[in-house]
Formats: structure tokens, sequence, C-alpha cells
């Protein structure tokens, strides 16, 4: 049942496009300049080059950033609208279109040598990209020649699908029951509500609400065990494809943090854990 709203508590998109038509437009523009991009294949080997691909990118970026928020903010308002999915579905392409034609970038600047690319970090010019060139420093033996890279561009678009496919069943098919507080009240609940009932002072409420999250989602065991298992399978996949021993490692390799925490983390807490 749809819940009408008024409209001032309603997202305002109007500083990213003023209608579906404006959106469209832009669509079109994004993919005309990620075409563009091909006139720096095989010549990102100077720095004014060089510095030029990165600006392109960065515009790009911004265009992307736009598109997306604005399709997945309409798709979030009813994930069962197939108009508005499939809004999602065409920015979803342009950006796995975008990934696919600038596969090159990356290969081709790593394959430079590393005290250029360090001057190139160090002049002002590049101030606004250091960090990107640090990461191709940092990430060179895990990038890929180009035809690989862009083969892996490829696959971007369902890479996603369990995030995706979760956040779908969250929103439009995982349904609840009524919850009974400590008065005996019969209270509505969703995912919002269930958190903030978990956290209240009515005992009752709390433990009705938490046997009704369980008995909520162990009705879609197969579907959660199995879109988990994709997932897993994804992550074993990509972590051969880049050369780390473990997913472990390749999770934390690219958020920068030594695996070594998060071990010595769960030792800690489990060394610690006590059952009085």
């Amino acid at each position: 049942m749809k819940v009408k709203i008024d409209e001032k508590y309603k997202w305002d998109f109007s500083d990213y496009f003023s209608s579906e038509k404006e959106w469209e437009t832009c669509l079109k523009d994004y993919k005309k300049k990620i075409e563009e991009m091909s006139q720096f294949v095989g010549k990102l080997n100077d720095m004014s080059t060089i510095l030029l691909c990165f600006k392109r990118m960065e515009e790009l970026s911004v265009m992307s950033e736009s598109l997306a928020t604005y399709a997945f903010c309409l798709r979030d308002l009813d994930v069962t609208n197939a108009h508005q999915a499939g809004l999602v579905n065409k920015i979803e392409n342009a950006l796995t279109y975008h990934a696919e034609q600038t596969s090159f970038i990356e290969p081709e600047i790593s394959s430079l040598d590393n005290e250029f690319l360090q001057k190139l970090a160090s002049d002002y010019a590049f101030s606004p990209y250091k960090r990107l060139l640090s990461e191709i420093i940092r990430e060179k033996e895990h990038i890929l020649p180009e035809a690989q890279e862009r083969l892996l561009s490829g696959i971007s678009s369902f890479s996603e699908d369990f995030a995706n496919n979760h956040s779908n069943f969250e929103n439009g098919d995982l349904k609840f029951n009524r919850v009974k507080s400590k008065s005996g009240v019969l209270r509505k609940m969703d995912l919002q509500t269930a958190a903030i009932f978990l956290k209240g002072s009515d005992r009752p409420l709390r433990e009705n609400t938490f046997k009704e999250l369980q008995g909520a989602y162990g009705r879609f065991n197969t579907f959660l065990s199995s879109n988990y298992l994709a997932e897993v399978k994804k992550n074993v996949f990509f972590t051969k494809v880049r050369h780390f021993d473990s997913s472990l490692e390749k999770a934390f390799f690219y958020e920068n943090v030594p695996s070594i925490i998060y071990k010595k983390l769960i030792n800690n807490v489990e060394n610690n854990l006590s059952l009085d």
C-alpha cells in the first residue's frame, strides 16, 4: 500500500535535474564525452596529456554521480516501479560503458616509471590528483594488462548484484506482521521502526520485534543463502584475478589498511569474551 506524502517531505531533485527529460539529455551528453576518451589511448606518456586526461575523467565523474544519484533516488522511492527501475538500468549500462572505455588508463599509467609518477604527484598542477597517482603506484602489481582490465570492466554491471538484490528484497519483498507492545497495542513494523523498537525500553516489544525479524528473514533462507554464496564466489574470483592471497587481503588492500588490524581485533574480542 502506497502512502501519500506531502511534497515538502519529499526529496528535492531540482539541484540535479529539473525533469526526467533533462536527465535523458545529460545521459546522452555523458555517453558522448565517454566516447571522446578514446583520444588518449596509447598517448598517456607525458605530463600534459596525462593532466588533460585526468581533468576529463574528473568531469565524467561529476556527471556520472549526478546521473546516478537522480536515478537511484527515484528508484528508491518505489523499488517496485518498473519505469524508475528502467532509469537505473540505463545509468548502470552507461557506467559499465564508461568503465570499459576508460579501462586503458590505469594500465598505461602504471607502466610508467615510478620516479616519473612521483614527479607528477609532486607537481602543483597535479595536486587534485595526487591521491590517484599514489594509489596507481601502490596498486601496480594488481593492475592487469589493458585487454584484461577491459574485460573485467564489462562485468561491473552485474558484479554488484548481491547488494542490489538484497536492497530490492528488503525494500520490496520483505514484509512484517504487527508486533505487540507491553500495553498490548499492535504496532506496525518495518525495518526503520524495528530499529527503534529494538532500542526502546519496552521489553516485550523488543522481544516480539526480534522474533518477527528472525521469522521474516527466515522465510527467505534459500534466497539469502544463495545470494550470499554468489557474492563469496565473486570475491574469490576477483581475489585470484587480482593476484591476492585471500579475499580478506584484497578487501583491506583497497581500503589501504593492514589486514593484521582486523585479525588482532577479532583475536582481542574472542580472548575477552565472557560467558558469565
